[in-house]
Formats: C-alpha cells, structure tokens, sequence
C-alpha cells in the first residue's frame, strides 16, 4: 500500500518482467470502484542491470481540490543520486506528467506520510518533502538528534503530525525518542529574503520512554488523548 486518504487507498504491485513495484491503481474499499494508473515504461531492454526501485507517495491538495499520486523511479546501473519524477492527478486525464529530476537519493524501504498538503520521506540525514500544491521539492533537516549515538530514524504520522522517531540502540532497554514538526504561530521579517525552515518551523521533542531490548522492534502506531 503506497498511502490512503480520504477513504481512497492507492496501492502498488511488482511488474512480473522487472521485479519494479509501480503505484498500479487506486480503489475506493465502500463503493468497490477503482482506477487503473498506467505503467511505467521501462524501454525495451528488460536486462537486470537496468532494474530500479520506486518511491511512491499518494496525498491530497486541499487548495484544489486534487489526489496526486507521485512516483520517483531510480534506475539501477546507473548513479543514483539522480531520479526521474512523474506526477499524476486523479481525474485530469492527462496521465503521468514528468516533473524533471530529483539529486537527492531516498531509500527504497521508506514510507510516505501525507500532511500539511505535502508527502514526505526520509532520506539519507535529511528529510524531502513534496509540495502537491507547487509540485517542488524541499529539504527538511532532521531533529537535532545526536550523530554520536547509533540508531535509526524513521517517519511516522501522529496526531496528524509529521513525527520523526529515533531509536537509540545503545545501552539496554533500547529508547524511542519521538520529535513532533511543529509550524510556529508567527513569523516577522523585515527582510525581502524568503522565508527558511528556522523561520515556519521547528521539531519538538514530545515522547521519550523504553521499549525492550534491542531485538525487539516497535513502532509508535498512535497516541491516546493520555499520551
């Protein structure tokens, strides 16, 4: 499943000939009615070097209106801190548009969170995120989590936040460090400059609390009205 929204789910299936998995249609579960998306088209050459991996995301733009769907295929063989972007709108009839290219590399098992009229993926140190409005990408940095302690980090939506969690694998129990993106009430600048992440936004630090050992994996699913 690449992501749902408003009762529609977009999911995406293994194409047989190149192992890719392709955002394929969209359904809506109640009325049982779907649409197909048409495939990526890979050239005639099905060799494996040219076998890629896709980032998927599925989201809606509340200023008009508009499902996106937005598939960034990185194609094996080849360097990999350069993709192609295409972008489809349920609904506009004008299929898969091509939206250039992204010199940022993402990882092929992250997972998109829809919020604020944008997706969002981790990336390598950094965070992208995909304007469905402006269709531009932006680079979002992570929370100031230490370099020095090892861990992973992934992204989850909480609250209908955009929320990093940060696992820290040191000592035992392992710890889970949760950092909420935050837009701040107020931005004032008497400067013609635009507007950087410092000055709309700001990660804070919500959670922290054990969770086990470190061959136990968890991840925070949703937060009571208790917290």
């Amino acid at each position: 499943m690449v992501g749902s929204c408003n009762g529609l789910v977009c999911f995406k299936i293994s194409d047989k000939n190149t192992r890719v998995q392709d955002p394929i249609y969209i359904c809506n579960p109640v009325t049982r009615e779907y649409v197909y998306l048409p495939k990526y088209i890979h050239g005639g050459d099905r060799d494996s070097r040219y076998r890629g991996f896709f980032i998927c995301g599925f989201g809606y733009n509340y200023s008009t209106h508009e499902y996106k769907v937005v598939r960034i295929y990185y194609r094996s063989g080849m360097s990999l801190d350069v993709s192609k972007v295409q972008v489809y709108t349920l609904g506009s009839g004008q299929g898969w548009r091509d939206k250039g290219n992204i010199t940022h590399l993402l990882s092929p098992i992250t997972s998109c969170v829809c919020a604020n009229g944008a997706l969002y993926w981790s990336g390598y140190g950094k965070i992208m995120a995909f304007d469905l409005a402006d269709e531009e990408f932006r680079v979002i940095p992570l929370p100031p989590v230490s370099e020095e302690v090892s861990g992973a980090v992934c992204l989850r939506l909480l609250r209908g936040y955009v929320s990093v969690v940060h696992f820290i694998e040191g000592d035992e129990p392992t710890s889970i460090h949760v950092w909420v993106l935050k837009k701040k009430k107020k931005y004032t600048s008497s400067e013609t400059r635009e507007p950087v992440f410092d000055d709309l936004w700001y990660w804070n630090e919500e959670f922290s609390f054990s969770c086990g050992t470190r061959d136990d994996i968890y991840l925070p699913f949703a937060v009571t009205k208790s917290n």
